[in-house]
């Protein structure tokens, strides 16, 4: 799990919990997976400096090749998500080609990503065939189907919709593995109020 800090979230970066959570998308900034994912689901190097949309298309690539996702017991890591005033990585591309580069490369790379997961408008006839280069050594894998997974995460392209993923807030498993609900059970008395310091010395002065 990643602590991002700046961003409001529930507690879960501070609980550190037994059975590690079902996710329904990886994270980029961390993701630790067995080597067999570079070959199973190799890097599209026609998506240079992707940032908008890198988390959905390598999510649906592992997915549809039968990988899942979980989060760790506990966090492990943190992410300051409002760093003023300080770089980012794709100014690089402003400094080394022209002011706005980047913003240009990735309407290009989104496009190619839309059409993967099956926007209508990034169909194959409404982007420029370049966009699509070797797109199908770097598509969906053949374990479960795309249509699937976008039923998995709640997102409807067509009708640009997305559903609350309660079983994803809640902590529990997602739909179809039920059988393991009871691997969760200690959720309820996890998320109850924990003792602050002071009520647990004030408790343990009591029983003196």
């Amino acid at each position: 799990m990643v602590s991002i800090i700046g961003l409001q979230t529930k507690n879960w970066d501070i609980q550190q919990v037994d059975t590690p959570r079902f996710s329904p998308v990886v994270g980029a900034g961390f993701l630790a997976a067995p080597s067999s994912i570079l070959k199973d689901v190799p890097f599209d190097p026609f998506l240079p400096w992707i940032f908008i949309g890198e988390e959905i298309i390598l999510s649906s690539r592992l997915w549809t090749s039968g990988y899942d996702f979980f989060s760790p017991q506990q966090a492990v890591i943190g992410h300051n998500y409002q760093r003023q005033n300080e770089p980012r990585f794709w100014e690089s591309m402003h400094h080394l080609i022209a002011p706005s580069a980047h913003e240009l490369l990735e309407e290009l790379v989104v496009s190619r990503i839309n059409h993967q997961l099956g926007f209508p408008e990034a169909a194959k006839d409404a982007v420029p065939k370049e966009i699509l280069s070797s797109i199908e050594d770097y598509s969906m894998g053949t374990v479960r189907s795309l249509d699937d997974y976008m039923k998995f995460i709640g997102v409807d392209v067509t009708r640009k919709e997305i559903t609350r993923l309660r079983w994803c807030e809640d902590g529990m498993p997602p739909p179809g593995l039920e059988h393991l609900k009871h691997l969760y059970n200690w959720l309820d008395k996890l998320l109850k109020p924990k003792k602050s310091w002071v009520s647990q010395l004030i408790g343990a002065l009591k029983e003196i």
